[in-house]
């Protein structure tokens, strides 16, 4: 039987494309940019509970198995979060009071 798997190169993919949409999405976004981020996260996270993307690891046992798609999951999130909050607007002069010359 063949099992969709992504190797460890492919979960560093994985992490790094959810990272590049969550800044895209904080940086559409006009406020709430860490939010926007963790919502990427969690619609890759639905996707792999569907079955549309590869999983990125199946273990021994159910314990193993559990415990490191909990970890991936939250490091999911937490990647999406910080690249929505890096993806912050900030002023473009350091006052913030140029912006209307």
């Amino acid at each position: 039987m063949r099992t969709l798997l992504a190797p460890i190169p492919g979960i560093a993919a994985s992490i790094l494309g959810v990272g590049l949409g969550a800044y895209l999405a904080g940086k559409w976004a006009r406020s709430g940019g860490p939010y926007h981020g963790a919502v990427v996260g969690a619609g890759w996270i639905v996707l792999e509970a569907v079955g549309l993307v590869p999983t990125a690891f199946e273990g021994p046992d159910a314990l193993t198995d559990t415990v490191v798609v909990i970890a991936l999951d939250v490091l999911t999130l937490l990647v999406g979060s910080a690249a929505g909050w890096l993806a912050r607007r900030e002023p473009s002069s350091s006052s913030g009071r140029g912006t209307g010359r």
